[in-house]
């Protein structure tokens, strides 16, 4: 009974079914799953922060001058890093919370919840750490290290910060045993489209014609924004998750000066008449999985050093909303009568997200196990602005295309 028992426990060391903490290590085969997110979130934040260092670098060369930390600007910076996280991030998994206070450059470990993703966010808060005690010393006390930081440089910190991250989540996997480390290409692809359109129509003047008032001026404004995320989670080299993500508002507003007749003695009398609506969808759905295993998701030409990455076709996504409408009537001025309420119906769309590829990207030198990139893209023919009689319309699309994909040797 003995010797069976101690087989046993070989077996299970080598194929990883005790826990890595209890074999001194920090990661194991039960956080393979942990460690493929943390790793798509991270490069995912750092392409996203380059995206933003970019932006950042623009700002500074038409103003001649640096961009300064404020709190509106790391605010929308952190909420663009929680939406490029979200395309990637897999639900369901083990977390862990680890916290820097920015203004005693202290790290609370909270102790609970997955060892390993607590070890990559303490290697994360450890960079911030060392940025912030610099100059704890000329710091007035009680103040954040980030207040008189360029915000280039607090973007540079954190591209540091996740890939001091990614070497450890990389190392975690490569030592993981062979039973479960992963095999064969994994990773994502993102495509995300950004679509706007803005009509701004003039209303020309008109004179009093029978029962119709003057209208002494108008305009109707339409803006509608559409965003679409579609995500490939790959893993052994095909698909393992497809999933579309769209919103989709549209507000509109009319508005004009004209008369009301408002009968006997009275007669004509100024008013304004307003119309306005707006709408919000909101949708997400998977794709067979299944039957999209057999699709092609990246081809490599080892000749030429290039390789090719395609998101293939996502699911059509069932979106669900409303619609508020509100008006006021220009004869309200006549019987001084309350506006009336606002109405609210259901609102339902179905778009679908059309497929994206990258062609004959380059291999970079000593990276031929680790693809990563983005590719941004703005067609001419939707980012401009044309009228047609009196209305003027200015159309913006932008598509980001984003992937990593890893082997590991």
């Amino acid at each position: 009974m003995k010797v069976k028992l101690i087989l046993i426990a070989v077996a299970c060391i080598l194929s990883g079914c005790i826990s890595a903490q209890a074999q001194g290590q920090p990661c194991g085969c039960a956080d393979k799953e942990e460690l493929l997110n943390l790793l798509n979130v991270t490069q995912m934040e750092i392409q996203e922060l380059n995206f933003q260092l970019n932006l950042i670098t623009d700002q500074e060369k038409a103003s001649g001058t640096p961009v300064m930390f404020s709190q509106d600007g790391y605010k929308k910076l952190m909420e663009t890093l929680t939406n490029a996280e979200r395309a990637v991030q897999k639900k369901g998994l083990g977390n862990g919370t680890v916290t820097m206070d920015s203004r005693t450059c202290s790290i609370k470990d909270t102790e609970t919840g997955n060892h390993c993703v607590r070890q990559v966010r303490l290697i994360i808060h450890r960079v911030h750490q060392k940025a912030c005690m610099e100059g704890q010393l000329e710091r007035q006390r009680g103040v954040s290290y980030r207040t008189r930081m360029e915000m280039k440089r607090l973007v540079l910190e954190k591209i540091e910060a996740y890939n001091a991250a990614q070497e450890f989540i990389l190392q975690m996997l490569k030592s993981l045993p062979k039973t479960c480390r992963p095999n064969n290409w994994f990773g994502y692809i993102v495509l995300q489209r950004v679509f706007t359109s803005v009509d701004e129509e003039t209303i020309p003047p008109r004179p009093r014609s029978g029962p119709y008032g003057a209208l002494t001026s108008g305009t109707r404004t339409t803006k509608k924004e559409d965003l679409e995320i579609g995500t490939v989670l790959v893993r052994d080299g095909k698909p393992m998750s497809i999933r579309a993500h769209v919103e989709s508002t549209e507000n509109a507003a009319y508005a004009a000066s004209t008369e009301a007749f408002c009968g006997g003695a009275v007669g004509w009398k100024s008013a304004t008449e307003t119309t306005n609506f707006k709408s919000f969808l909101k949708g997400e759905d998977n794709g067979d999985v299944v039957s999209a295993s057999n699709r092609t998701v990246l081809t490599v030409n080892p000749t030429n050093q290039t390789y090719n990455v395609y998101t293939g076709i996502f699911p059509r996504v069932n979106l669900s909303g409303q619609k508020v409408s509100s008006a006021k009537s220009a004869f309200a001025v006549c019987r001084n009568d309350p506006d009336p309420p606002d109405r609210t119906e259901p609102f339902t769309s179905s778009p679908s997200i059309l497929p994206y590829s990258a062609t004959n990207e380059k291999i970079k030198p000593g990276s031929s196990n680790y693809l990563e990139g983005s590719r941004v893209v703005r067609p001419p023919d939707f980012n401009k602005s044309y009228k047609q009689g009196n209305t003027l319309t200015t159309l913006t699309q932008e598509f980001q295309l984003r992937w990593m994909l890893v082997r590991l040797p």
